[in-house]
């Protein structure tokens, strides 16, 4: 192998072993009843009068979510465009997580919905979750910060 080769794999070699290195993991921060791994710089509000619900946001994203008996089911939304679901299971537990975008490609969503995390005697608890970004490249990270999800105990 030439010298030059040598030097080129030795650059690449250090570059991927600073990107490791600087690579953090992301906090998990609990939301009440849940937690998330997500970065420390999204800003969260909270308040529901039959719910725990809140909204997390900061560096083009923006994640509502709703913990209680009417949480969104997240179904096929009108005036949407490609929409899809599909099963997956989160924290031991079935769930659906959906994508679509806004027909004009300017607002893009991802969701999660687990639809029993526990009963009461007025119905099933349920969790959703819902992130919308402007940045189509950020729906694979987002879905990962929302299939990060932990139940908590509370």
């Amino acid at each position: 192998m030439g010298l030059a080769r040598r030097l080129s794999w030795l650059c690449l070699s250090l570059l991927w072993g600073v990107t490791l290195v600087a690579a953090e993991p992301l906090p998990r921060r609990d939301l009440g009843g849940f937690s998330l791994k997500l970065p420390a710089t999204l800003v969260q509000h909270t308040g529901s009068v039959d719910s725990k619900a809140g909204r997390l946001h900061g560096a083009g994203l923006l994640i509502d979510y709703d913990l209680g008996l009417y949480s969104d089911p997240l179904h096929s939304r009108e005036g949407v465009s490609g929409y899809e679901e599909r099963a997956v299971v989160v924290d031991g537990r079935p769930a659906r997580l959906v994508r679509w975008q806004q027909p004009d490609l300017t607002r893009y969503f991802i969701g999660l919905h687990l639809p029993d995390l526990r009963a009461t005697a007025m119905g099933p608890i349920r969790l959703t979750l819902l992130a919308q970004t402007e940045d189509a490249t950020r729906l694979d990270e987002i879905q990962t910060l929302l299939l990060s999800l932990r139940l908590t105990k509370h």
